[in-house]
């Protein structure tokens, strides 16, 4: 039967140009309709955009900006829409025209704007005329979007680099002032070992007042005892005066013994010589008696030497006398006058008297200077204190002005009065002490000529004196021995003659022997002599002195008064003021130190949240995040079946509907009531030959339709058999579906047929997502054929084969099943009725 209803369908010329025809509907309506939207959003740079910029510029950091220029020249480079830059006027005619489909405007504002720091938004206008081409007109809105976009990424880049060159600038003011920081805890720690010193230093002073306190209430005692000294010295004055003059009177005698000594020394000599005269008539008789043996006369010699021996015995016996009361006095005169060592240890003491008291008040005014320095320190270590520089200058003069204030006013005004004072009492004291010092030098010095007198002549003349007294006497004894000797040999035998001589011999050496002791004699008496004279001139000078040393006294002792009784209460007043002025400099000082230990604790935890301020925008770089402060985001694609463009996803919702029109024509043009042969149609396996038909034709159009989308129209398909297995079946569906409409109801078939298409199209979701239609085409969605049939080919080409494209493809086989059967039970049904209508006419 199918190939008679072939054969005779090939017979009709015309039918079978239909037929062929309408195995291209598809490919019209699919190709056409798909190729001419085939990747509009790839096609963008052909539509064409107006550009109005009327951007001034601004100048921000003495640099000169203009983001509208900036945003031409990239537009410019840019492909995305065929740019036009026009005047305003232009583009308005042009969006309001067929011109534009977009106007751009930049204002002459937009830079000065995007500049400023207000947070005011910037207004990019551009103008659109939907009526136009509302696809157009999402596509430049699109594009407008993706343009401000790009220039808040620019005014956001702008912003970011400034705000990372401020925050690196920042940083390093940060790493400034955390060095500045570290300096100045540094300083503050010096400040501190300053602080610390000065207190040391202060309670140092304040020690060393305390012991100059101490020191003057000892020196005011030893000025006591001065003065104590100083009456005595006055009250022993008178009996010094008593014991000088009896030193006279001394003197005065001690050189008249020695005036005695030199007159008796004259008669000894006397003596001596006559002595030696007689010794040598002696001799020279003797020697004569040995020749003449006068032996009468030589007794008588010796007699007359006997009677002058005894005229020497009794001057001896003077000299011996006024020597020893001339030692006696040259004695009392040595232990009355002190030693050498002792006058020198006086002299320097007196010429030194004045000396310890100028030191000590040096020490005085030395300690004032120090604290002026200390003041002056203190004042500096103030000055380099960032606490005391962040203070405003009225406080700071105000602090200073305490500090200077106590400084001058306790320290330099009681030191200065003090000073004054004291260089006043030491200047009356010094030139009383220094008339003082060279009258007692004076004394002093006649002490001195005296000590020299009886050192150098006085006590060695003595000395040689007494030697020479001592030979006399021995010399005297050997010469009386002698005498008596010769005497007695004499007497007793007048033949020892040679005996006499020998004993005269005797005789005249002792008497040699005698004079030269007392020519010994005579020089100690010289020098005795010379002494007396010395000690007699100084005692002279020692009376003149003791009595400008007893005026001295007295006005020394009025001046230690005046000085122990005015000068050490003044200087302990002002130490006392000193002192209490210490004392506050001291709390002052450890209050200031307190303070500046809190201002480095302070100091070392600002250092500390510094260095972690720059650790921290060291670690987050803005410069290097620019890109992502700008564009925090980026996509990532992950495309389960992905789609190239438009194009290719509209292809799989109007190749369906090419079918289903293609069944609607080949149900219109091509008879599915009758057969094309008319000898067929009387016989009941005629619908046979229309169904195998059908089937061609619609297996026919699904293969040409995928075949040629795919070499003509460029369809790109991932799974090839599934694509030709599902084109298949909707082919089959669709024309099953449209013929058992058309076959059962004729025209009206063909209406619902239209009407179905309609509400298939609206709710397949081939154009827009089904979920932004309303509930009732939502509702359709699921139950109408094109749903499935869309979502089948969609996975088919884009290579998907899940659980949507199985669906699909049970549900459209289900539905041609279905189709085909109602589709034969229809012929059935008809074929049977028409056998009874034709036993009813033959009845």
């Amino acid at each position: 039967m199918i190939k008679k209803e072939v054969k005779a369908v090939f017979r009709n010329k015309k039918l079978v140009i239909s037929l062929i025809a309408i195995l291209f509907l598809p490919l019209i309506y699919a190709g056409i309709f798909a190729k001419s939207m085939w990747d509009p959003y790839g096609r963008t740079d052909k539509v064409p955009v107006a550009v109005v910029n009327e951007d001034l510029g601004a100048t921000s950091g003495g640099e000169s900006i203009n983001i509208g220029n900036t945003l031409v020249d990239k537009l410019k480079d840019s492909n995305d829409f065929n740019w036009h830059f026009v005047s305003r006027e232009d583009a308005d005619k042009g969006v309001e025209g067929n011109g534009y489909y977009m106007a751009l405007y930049i204002n002459k504002d937009f830079t000065e704007k995007a500049l400023n720091k207000g947070t005011e938004t910037i207004p990019l206008e551009y103008k659109v005329n939907p009526a136009k081409n509302y696809a157009g007109y999402m596509m430049t809105k699109s594009g407008a979007n993706a343009i401000s976009s790009n220039l808040n990424k620019q005014i956001t880049e702008k912003y970011v680099t400034a705000i990372s060159e401020n925050l690196n600038t920042l940083k390093n003011k940060l790493g400034d002032a955390s060095s500045g920081t570290e300096q100045i805890i540094d300083g503050s720690n010096k400040l501190g070992d300053g602080l610390s010193s000065l207190g040391n230093g202060l309670i140092t002073l304040n020690n060393g007042q305390t012991t100059m306190m101490t020191k003057i209430d000892e020196a005011s005692g030893q000025y006591a005892k001065i003065n104590n000294g100083l009456s005595s010295v006055s009250n022993k004055l008178p009996e010094l005066s008593s014991g000088q003059l009896t030193l006279a009177e001394g003197l005065g005698t001690l050189s008249a013994g020695g005036t005695k000594l030199v007159e008796n020394g004259s008669l000894f000599q006397n003596g001596i010589n006559d002595l030696s005269k007689g010794i040598v008539t002696l001799d020279n008789s003797l020697q004569a008696s040995l020749d003449k043996a006068s032996l009468q006369e030589n007794q008588n010699k010796l007699l007359q030497l006997q009677a002058g021996s005894s005229s020497v015995q009794d001057a001896l016996a003077k000299l011996s006398e006024g020597a020893s009361r001339l030692n006696n006095g040259i004695q009392t005169m040595d232990n009355s006058v002190p030693s050498s060592e002792q006058l020198l240890a006086i002299k320097n003491s007196i010429q030194n008297a004045g000396v310890n008291t100028q030191v000590d008040l040096s020490k005085l005014a030395i300690t004032s200077e120090q604290m002026t320095n200390i003041n002056n320190t203190y004042a500096l270590a103030l000055g380099n204190n960032p606490a005391f520089s962040s203070l405003s200058q009225s406080e700071q003069d105000s602090i200073l002005a305490t500090v200077n204030a106590t400084n001058a006013q306790v320290m330099t005004t009681v030191l200065q009065n003090l000073k004054v004072d004291i260089d006043q009492a030491l200047a009356d004291v010094k030139i009383r002490t220094e008339q003082q010092k060279t009258d007692i030098l004076k004394l002093v010095t006649g002490l001195e000529n005296i000590r020299n007198g009886l050192d150098n002549g006085l006590v060695s003349g003595m000395m040689s004196l007494d030697t020479g007294l001592s030979n006399l006497n021995n010399g005297y004894g050997q010469v009386n021995l002698g005498t008596n000797q010769l005497i007695t040999a004499t007497q007793s035998n007048q033949k020892s003659i040679m005996t006499m001589a020998e004993g005269v011999t005797k005789l005249k050496d002792g008497s040699l022997q005698l004079s030269d002791k007392y020519t010994e004699y005579n020089a100690g008496v010289s020098k005795l002599n010379t002494g007396l004279q010395s000690a007699l001139n100084g005692s002279e000078q020692l009376v003149n002195g003791v009595n400008t040393l007893e005026s001295g006294v007295n006005e020394l002792a009025s001046g230690s008064d005046m000085f122990n009784n005015q000068f050490f209460p003044q200087v302990n007043n002002g130490l006392y003021s000193l002192i209490t002025g210490t004392n506050k400099l001291v709390s002052g000082s450890e209050e200031l130190s307190s303070g500046n230990h809190k201002i480095t604790d302070s100091l070392n935890i600002l250092n500390e949240g510094l260095a972690n301020g720059v650790s921290a925008l060291e670690e987050n770089n803005l410069a290097e995040k620019v890109q992502f402060i700008t564009t925090p985001t980026s996509t990532e694609k992950t495309a389960i079946n992905d789609v190239s463009n438009y194009g290719m996803m509209f292809a799989a919702y109007l190749i369906p509907l090419g079918f289903y029109i293609a069944a609607i024509a080949f149900n219109t043009i091509y008879s599915m009531t009758s057969s094309s042969d008319y000898s067929l149609n009387r016989k009941r396996k005629w619908h046979r030959g229309k169904i195998g038909m059908m089937l061609i034709q619609a297996i026919a159009q699904a293969i040409i339709t995928g075949f040629l989308m795919q070499s003509l129209v460029g369809l790109s398909v991932e799974n090839k058999m599934h694509y030709y297995i599902i084109l298949v079946i909707i082919s089959l569906a669709y024309m099953a579906f449209i013929t058992l409409l058309t076959i059962t109801m004729g025209n009206i078939g063909r209406f619902v047929s239209i009407i179905l298409l309609v509400l298939q199209l609206a709710s397949a979701g081939g154009t827009f997502p089904i979920e932004t239609s309303n509930s009732f085409f939502m509702k359709l969605h699921d139950i109408l054929p094109m749903t499935k049939a869309l979502q089948g080919l969609q996975h088919a080409i884009a290579g998907g084969l899940n659980g949507n494209y199985r669906s699909a493809l049970v549900y459209l086989t289900i539905m041609f099943v279905i189709m085909l059967i109602l589709i034969r039970l229809y012929y059935l049904y008809n074929e049977t009725n028409r056998e009874k209508y034709k036993k009813l006419l033959n009845t």
